[in-house]
């Protein structure tokens, strides 16, 4: 698999485990709370693989920027659901 393609899936799935983080309510569901921890764990192994082939400089501000950008989108949704 290629390196772009590996890091676009490490930050979708980041923004997914931050959102089973938020689930989890401080680990008072810690199924949510193991889940997102593996789900980092795989990212973080998923990137350093990918630095291999990317910039350090490049791979952080997109990481950063698209992350950013899904979590917002997705924050966003949750919020105007959850008062229609």
């Amino acid at each position: 698999m290629g390196a772009w393609a590996l890091l676009i899936m490490c930050i979708v799935a980041e923004v997914i485990a931050t959102s089973l983080l938020k689930n989890s309510n401080g680990f008072a569901q810690p199924l949510y709370g193991i889940l997102s921890i593996v789900i980092f764990a795989g990212c973080l192994w998923a990137l350093s693989y990918g630095l291999t082939r990317i910039p350090v400089g490049v791979a952080y501000a997109i990481w950063a920027g698209t992350g950013m950008a899904l979590g917002r989108s997705s924050a966003g949704q949750s919020f105007v659901s959850r008062y229609r």
